[in-house]
């Protein structure tokens, strides 16, 4: 399965905490291939600036209509992949702190993983 076609498997539901990170970084390639609605921004972190999906002015993608995506099948590659469930287990637990501490977004989709990684109830019987 080749990475255009790979889609990580995350029970989302309603979920769309990903879809608010401040940056959503995405390839020269991907551009060229999909033309999405992009602009250079400064990602805050190592990689300095890059390509990104734009922002509504509450800062969640432009993509994000209704609470769902809107170009799911053509998402870009990171959209794809990314597990909040997977980004939580592999940070030990005071760099999720720090994480959550200084962004709104990464408290809330720490607050997915755990929601998706929490054992559901089950009811037996009457």
């Amino acid at each position: 399965m080749g990475l255009l076609s790979a889609r990580a498997v995350v029970p989302c539901g309603a979920c769309s905490a990903c879809c608010r990170f401040r940056v959503t970084p995405v390839g020269h390639e991907e551009l060229a291939r999909e033309h999405y609605a992009a602009e250079v921004v400064d990602s805050g972190g190592p990689l300095g600036r890059v390509w990104a999906l734009k922002r509504t002015a509450d800062g969640a993608c432009v993509y994000l209509e209704e609470g769902r995506c809107s170009i799911w099948e053509r998402a870009p590659a990171v959209c794809r992949t990314f597990d909040c469930r997977k980004e939580y287990a592999r940070r030990p637990r005071p760099e999720r702190r720090r994480m959550a501490r200084s962004s709104t977004h990464w408290k809330a989709v720490f607050a997915a993983a755990l929601e998706h990684l929490a054992p559901k109830e089950t009811v037996c019987g009457p």
